[in-house]
């Protein structure tokens, strides 16, 4: 046996931990300096024994345990800040893949669906519906959309809501997007037949005319895939809406229209309602729907026998 086996036993020797037989016992017996640094193991263990174990300082146990818990929940915050930056990171991604979806998808499409699908009587719908529209296609720099949501809630109670501040939000919009051709006062009036339900107006989308109802309960300017083929209206990477229609739900894809012209009043960037059928969509010779996305930037107003579409008067402050 070698010296440093022997002296790693030492100490367990001299406290009583450990017997000394075989190798070890006769490796003391015959090295001295073994033998020596066994006694001064031994003599040392004897003075560590005989002298009193000193008393705790005061609150030692309660102070220990609050450094105990300091120290774990440290750990823990540690801990749980790791978790909540992954969760966070995942949150932040996932919102992030979803914006970049609807973006690419159309994003206003789900508030659309959520006007359409409301009912006939969309004055109850809230107005920060049509303002997070708004406010969605601004974000994306598309300002002629972005006014259309305020000027339709505008449309809907124009008693109550077409006032100085409003106006101001959809000119700012329109400035921005350069979206309304018409410059100075300009009118034009449509009379009304049979059960004064139904107005038959010649418009003219992308300089294609067509012949359309006019039609102040739909939210949008609506025309058949054939007419918006010939208009180029293109459909292509165009949000699938959901449109509440005489007949029912109906799907559409939402597009633009670069300009639409009823007489002498003149719409740019107006959105536009794409639909698949035949002539049972809106009747036979009818090429669509003149709603709301291109009235609502205009005033609007039933006297008589008539319709009345004008430009907006400025409301003072």
């Amino acid at each position: 046996m070698f010296c440093d086996e022997a002296l790693d036993a030492v100490e367990a020797i001299a406290a009583g931990e450990l017997t000394a037989d075989g190798r070890v016992a006769a490796h003391l017996t015959t090295c001295p300096n073994c033998a020596v640094a066994l006694e001064h193991a031994r003599e040392l263990e004897r003075t560590l024994r005989q002298r009193e174990a000193p008393a705790a300082p005061a609150q030692f146990t309660s102070q220990t345990l609050a450094r105990v818990r300091r120290a774990r929940w440290r750990s823990d915050q540690f801990l749980d800040a790791g978790f909540n930056l992954a969760i966070i990171a995942i949150v932040v991604g996932v919102v992030t893949g979803v914006w970049m979806l609807l973006h690419r998808t159309g994003l206003a499409a789900v508030s659309s669906d959520a006007i359409e699908l409301f009912g006939t009587d969309k004055r109850k719908i809230s107005s920060r519906v049509f303002m997070h529209m708004a406010g969605t296609y601004a974000a994306l720099k598309r300002f002629c959309e972005a006014a259309a949501p305020i000027s339709l809630w505008v449309a809907l109670d124009p008693a109550t809501r077409d006032t100085s501040q409003t106006q101001k939000i959809i000119a700012d919009y329109e400035r921005q997007g350069n979206c309304v051709a018409s410059t100075g006062a300009h009118n034009e009036r449509f009379p009304l037949h049979g059960q004064k339900t139904v107005v038959t107006v010649k418009a003219e989308i992308n300089g294609v005319k067509g012949l359309f109802i006019l039609d102040t309960g739909a939210s949008y300017v609506s025309v058949k895939s054939a007419f918006a083929e010939r208009a180029k209206i293109s459909v292509a990477n165009a949000s699938e809406i959901t449109l509440m229609t005489a007949n029912g739900q109906a799907k559409a894809k939402l597009s633009k229209a670069d300009k639409i012209a009823l007489g002498t009043l003149q719409a740019a960037a107006v959105p536009v309602a794409v639909q698949n059928g035949d002539e049972n969509n809106y009747g036979p010779g009818i090429d669509g729907l003149l709603g709301m996305s291109f009235l609502s930037r205009f005033e609007v107003q039933i006297a008589g026998n008539f319709v009345e579409v004008r430009t907006r008067r400025q409301k003072g402050p």
